[in-house]
């Protein structure tokens, strides 16, 4: 068994092609490379190197492809190389020695992005797995060395996958294997010639959520549907295998009729003063008028709550309410313990509703007793309040109770059952003040009862330089919505198992 299996999926064959093996064949170790061309027998000439196979079968896709070298050409540390990454000179080296530690089955690190023929100008990556991440945020990059151990145990790559076999993989493979990061550099990746490197940065200082692709951590709302549905059905896999899986029928909700009015709009802030006059504006100019706006300060040191004040004097149903601590989710809570309403909706103090918001979210609940919740759609504003017209409608119609556990959202506007929201004790102040409080509760609700999709824009997202999501660091994000996950996983398991 060869110590080294390496697969080259030669797709062009030109220069990107001949600087990878020229690279590979400089390394110091022992290697079986096998380079397939998908049928392709033009693009290669022979390579007069016995360490060197060339296959010209037809593939049907890259995932196929691994399966087919990785069944017949094993060894001990798998590797797929792709055109135009060459090789640091101890890549080869390192990789074997981390996959030899006990428990490790695969492993990836750092990689120089050149600038075309200029390698010394690039940039240097470092990607990150975060521990337990359970979405396809992050790629490894250019270089994953699997052990063969860990392969054939996960069941390799499965050829049904087109675009998601990597992610699909990962999700198999951290089942029971550990996936650490060479914090050296192991490659340079050239890019093709004509290549736009700034395209993959479209828009990315406009969507503030931490994660790879030209729409950060909420790339995911710009896949095709063939692309959606295969990382949905992969993480759909993970779920059923570890029993996660929701197929309950949900709940009705127990309505409270007796309430002196329908909704009660909360809207937490701190230092808005620019912006939650807007805010407060929108619902008031909205064709449902049977509402309460309940303003909670979060200790702000500007004169928002002076601003509130003024609307208050002009509309009695708009109330002023303090908050000891800056803190969302507790903000949300003294809300809902003030309000008066039946139904309870969330608007950030910088963000705006539709002239339809409430009317249509109070139309949808009641026509529908299991909904426990609202969403709908959502555009992206300006600082300004003018739209940014790249994004398009933000519908999230990825959502559903299991996909959910996935993704970064589920959608806005929000208007939940009070008598949910107080069912499940409220917005987590603890474990998720700061961030996240709302998609925990989200996915506590799906547990129970139907989250609507109301298929009408009726909330407008404001991104400005000053938006919370830019003050909070990528790690607290993304470390919070992956313990939710984690902690939802397990209530289902528990709930799937009565």
């Amino acid at each position: 068994m060869n110590q080294l299996t390496i697969l080259i999926p030669v797709l062009t064959g030109g220069e990107e092609a001949h600087r990878t093996i020229d690279s590979l064949l400089k390394q110091n170790l022992d290697f079986c490379a096998v380079l397939c061309t998908n049928g392709k027998r033009d693009v290669l000439p022979a390579i007069p190197d016995p360490r060197v196979t060339v296959i010209h079968d037809e593939f049907r896709n890259l995932a196929q492809m691994k399966y087919y070298v990785f069944r017949h050409w094993p060894g001990g540390l798998l590797l797929e190389l792709p055109e135009g990454c060459v090789l640091a000179p101890e890549a080869l080296r390192l990789m074997r020695d981390t996959l030899a530690v006990r428990g490790v089955g695969a492993c990836y690190g750092w990689y120089r992005e050149a600038k075309l023929d200029d390698a010394a100008g690039g940039k240097l990556i470092k990607p990150r797995l975060y521990p337990g991440d359970l979405t396809e945020r992050v790629s490894f990059g250019p270089l994953l060395a699997i052990s063969w151990k860990a392969y054939s145990e996960a069941g390799g790559y499965d050829p049904a996958f087109n675009t998601a076999q990597e992610y699909d993989f990962r999700l198999r493979i951290t089942d029971e294997w550990s996936i650490p990061c060479i914090e050296q550099e192991l490659c340079t990746i050239f890019p093709r010639a004509g290549e736009d490197q700034q395209a993959r940065s479209l828009g990315a200082s406009k969507v503030f959520s931490p994660g790879e692709g030209p729409q950060g951590g909420f790339t995911y709302l710009f896949y095709g549907p063939a692309e959606e549905m295969e990382f949905e059905t992969a993480f759909k896999n993970y779920l059923r295998r570890r029993g996660a899986y929701l197929s309950h029928s949900p709940a009705s909700v127990k309505m409270d009729h007796s309430a002196e009015v329908t909704v009660s709009v909360v809207i937490p802030f701190w230092n808005r003063e620019r912006f939650i006059g807007k805010a407060i504006s929108s619902v008031i100019r909205g064709e449902w008028q049977d509402f309460e706006i309940l303003c909670v300060n979060n200790c702000s040191e500007d004169a928002s709550a002076d601003v509130v004040r003024e609307w208050s004097a002009k509309d009695p149903r708009v109330r002023l309410v303090e908050n000891d601590r800056n803190v969302i989710a507790r903000a949300l809570n003294l809300g809902v313990k003030n309000s008066r309403g039946r139904l309870i909706a969330q608007l950030d103090s910088d963000d705006e509703y539709t002239p339809r918001t409430l009317a249509s979210a109070v139309q949808h609940l009641d026509a529908h007793p299991n909904w426990g919740l609202a969403i709908s759609y959502y555009e992206l504003m300006e600082e300004s309040g003018e739209s940014l017209p790249e994004f398009g409608i933000i519908k999230h119609l990825e959502y559903d109770p299991n996909n959910h556990l996935r993704v970064d959202g589920a959608g806005a506007v929000r208007v939940w059952q009070k008598s949910v929201i107080q069912e499940l004790g409220g917005f987590d102040e603890e474990r998720y003040g700061d961030f996240a409080e709302d998609y925990d509760l989200v996915a506590r609700v799906a547990e129970r009862y139907e989250v609507g999709k109301i298929h009408e824009i009726l909330y407008r997202y404001r991104r400005h330089p000053d938006n919370t999501d830019v003050r909070r660091s990528a790690e607290m994000k993304i470390a919070n919505k992956t313990r939710i996950r984690h902690q939802a996983i397990a209530r289902r398991v528990m709930l799937n198992n009565q």
